[in-house]
């Protein structure tokens, strides 16, 4: 069964990246293109392409964000990396079952305690350090409340890194609001 990136939450993300130029691009999308000249521009500046590492949602796996990235076509726009979390999961939709036979994994399970999410920032600076550098962060649901939460100057302050983290910039899609407790106990 195909799914369209809006039953997969990423539409908003697909039509942000709609007019970058690709082999099939119109004269009309290129010319829109240097009105937001963001990613040619950061690769002329850079001499790379855009890194994204990617964290995907409670009860999915990169198999899915991997997909859902490629259903937007984003994977020849951008260079992206996986990161999975650390927790077995159970599938966050029996369609995912139909998609991926990996093991289905989430960030945590339970209530975010400061403990659980001290281990997670290591886990995701311990991989950053060793694979990056990246540019930014993408985080769906889960994903993207860790992306923030690992991001948040106060929250880095209280684990004694940096404030400012190693990506410069982090995309959220389908967010989830946690409550302060975690950020409360650091």
């Amino acid at each position: 069964m195909k799914r369209s990136c809006r039953e997969l939450g990423f539409g908003f993300l697909r039509s942000l990246l709609a007019s970058w130029p690709n082999e099939d691009s119109t004269p009309e999308s290129a010319a829109l293109v240097k009105r937001l000249p963001l990613r040619d521009a950061f690769c002329a500046a850079s001499g790379r392409e855009l890194r994204l590492l990617c964290l995907h949602g409670r009860g999915s796996n990169n198999d899915i964000t991997a997909l859902q990235f490629n259903n937007m076509r984003l994977r020849t726009r951008l260079s992206l990396d996986f990161l999975h979390g650390p927790e077995l999961a159970s599938a966050q939709s029996s369609t995912f079952e139909l998609f991926s036979a990996k093991p289905f994994q989430a960030w945590w399970s339970g209530t975010l305690s400061a403990a659980k999410l001290r281990r997670l920032v290591a886990y995701l600076e311990h991989y950053v350090a060793r694979l990056g550098p990246f540019d930014g962060l993408f985080g769906f649901s889960q994903g993207a409340a860790l992306a923030t939460l690992a991001s948040a100057a106060d929250v880095r302050r209280a684990l004694g890194l940096p404030e400012s983290p190693p990506w410069k910039f982090v995309v959220c899609g389908n967010g989830v609001h946690l409550g302060d407790e975690a950020v409360a106990e650091l």
